[in-house]
């Protein structure tokens, strides 16, 4: 309810009160629709996880907090593994259901205050502020056993399961600037794709 109007009442007055109760709707429309937009330019359309753009956002934040107050935190590059493969064999449609489903994975089983982003195609990355390396391999390797279990239904007649590579690298251990990290994980994730996939690689080990 909006507003009310009491008997006898005229129509100026019955009036006067619809105009007030449409213009408050509009207004609150206005602001739902500009929320949707505002989280529209953060997410990734498809999965609805962070996106790139967003990523370069949050992994600039936490350097400048590292380099506030000196701290640790790692960012981890995954990439499923031979994700062509299911594209041809099963068409684009299944491709966009492993990816959700992989995305909306990861995102229940990081924590709170860890970030996960489609980085570009089939690669994601996630950021875990205030976690050294030997923290951050526990979830990277969660995530890989996480995956490993999962079979995602395509379709009434076609489960499928997928595997992923995972790299590693921490800030302050194995770089020194955001570029460097990332740089660092992603030697680390061409590590783990070169020595059979389905692996965790951490960065200088």
């Amino acid at each position: 309810a909006y507003d009310y109007i009491t008997t006898p009442f005229n129509l100026d007055e019955l009036q006067l009160v619809v105009q007030h109760a449409l213009e408050r709707k509009r207004l609150k429309e206005e602001v739902k629709e500009k929320r949707h937009f505002q989280e529209m330019a953060i997410m990734d359309g498809l999965t609805m996880i962070y996106n790139r753009a967003y990523f370069d956002e949050l992994i600039r934040r936490e350097e400048d907090r590292a380099r506030r107050y000196p701290q640790k935190f790692s960012l981890l590059m995954i990439d499923l593994d031979d994700f062509k493969k299911y594209n041809d064999s099963y068409g684009h449609p299944a491709g966009d259901s492993i990816l959700k489903h992989v995305a909306q994975l990861f995102q229940r089983t990081i924590r709170t205050s860890d970030f996960v982003a489609r980085y570009g195609g089939e690669e994601f990355v996630i950021i875990t502020p205030h976690t050294d390396k030997i923290h951050a391999s526990v979830l990277a390797s969660r995530l890989l056993s996480m995956v490993n279990k999962s079979i995602i239904q395509v379709d009434e007649k076609t489960p499928l399961s997928v595997t992923v590579s995972i790299g590693l690298a921490t800030f302050g251990d194995d770089a020194s600037a955001r570029d460097a990290l990332i740089q660092s994980a992603d030697k680390a994730l061409y590590q783990a794709k070169q020595l059979g996939k389905n692996r965790v690689c951490l960065f200088g080990t």
